[in-house]
């Protein structure tokens, strides 16, 4: 849900709030979201693989629960400075924390089921994410507007949508981790 709200909604604020024209601010963040995704895929990954070749069972999960922590505050804060230069600055790091947690969840999801059921549970996984995710994620605008005060206030419900959701998702893969664990160790 975070990293929808972002994306769908990080051209319109860096234009219409923070004055940046449109085709510059498309091109910014482009390359933030592509450089630092990338490099938060392949960072989720590398310490995931470390973690697990420590014995550390739920590493997937815990780093999904890292990542989710991490870019709360990134999250937070990037819709509500006061210029686009800073704003593409915070990005950086919720672009890179963001991609590590979605790196690895697929990872997370395969090894609770046999490998008959794979890509049915991968199949799922995505269903979910995206019909929630972007469902809930995109009503940033519904947030300014009604349960807010306006137009004015879109910086605000970015920011609330964006860092409530970081902040939960790493919260509750931080509470199931546990549980994670025992159920990858009942399969093996």
């Amino acid at each position: 849900m975070s990293g929808y709200a972002v994306n769908v909604w990080t051209v319109f604020l860096l234009e219409r709030h923070l004055g940046m024209a449109k085709t510059t601010a498309s091109t910014s963040y482009g390359l933030v979201l592509g450089l630092g995704g990338a490099f938060g895929v392949l960072l989720g990954g590398v310490l995931a693989d470390r973690w697990r070749a420590r014995g550390v069972v739920d590493a997937n999960v815990r780093v999904g629960a890292l990542a989710g922590f991490v870019a709360a505050p990134f999250a937070f804060a990037f819709p509500l400075v006061g210029s686009a230069e800073l704003a593409l600055f915070l990005l950086v790091p919720l672009s890179i924390a963001t991609a590590a947690g979605f790196g690895v969840a697929a990872a997370g999801v395969v090894e609770l089921v046999p490998p008959v059921l794979r890509g049915r549970a991968s199949a799922v996984y995505l269903f979910v994410i995206n019909a929630a995710g972007l469902g809930l994620g995109v009503q940033v605008g519904w947030v300014a507007e009604h349960a807010l005060d306006g137009e004015g206030s879109f910086p605000m419900a970015l920011a609330l949508v964006g860092g409530l959701s970081a902040l939960g998702a790493g919260a509750l893969l931080a509470s199931g981790a546990r549980a994670h664990a025992a159920c990858v160790r009942s399969l093996a």
